[in-house]
């Protein structure tokens, strides 16, 4: 058997049971007033796709943010990094695309804690 091959089943293997799996996550941790939100690979994936963070901080503060990405080699790595706050009342929600897949969502909040 040739090393191409070879790589191409490990390839194969390391995603097999990726569908099921949620390879992008959200960890959310308190820093004093502000909450620090890191959307981060959970898994490594053959696949692309996009996210959307939406965070609230008290009645007025509201943002958004999108972006794509595409394969992920290695879990741990930051995708983006989001800082707020100013609130005790505070959410935070991340929607997964992954092209081919039902989407997902991961929301923490104040009630929940990070």
């Amino acid at each position: 058997m040739s090393a191409a091959p070879a790589a191409a089943a490990a390839d194969d293997a390391m995603t097999a049971g990726v569908t099921q799996d949620q390879p992008i996550t959200l960890v959310v941790s308190k820093d004093g007033a502000l909450v620090d939100a890191k959307v981060m690979a959970a898994a490594p994936c053959r696949c692309a796709g996009r996210f959307r963070i939406e965070s609230r901080s008290g009645s007025a503060n509201n943002s958004v943010n999108t972006s794509s990405f595409g394969a992920i080699e290695e879990a741990g790595r930051v995708l983006s990094h989001v800082r707020f706050g100013g609130s005790d009342d505070w959410s935070i929600r991340l929607t997964v695309s992954i092209d081919g897949r039902d989407d997902y969502v991961i929301t923490r909040s104040a009630g929940t804690g990070a």
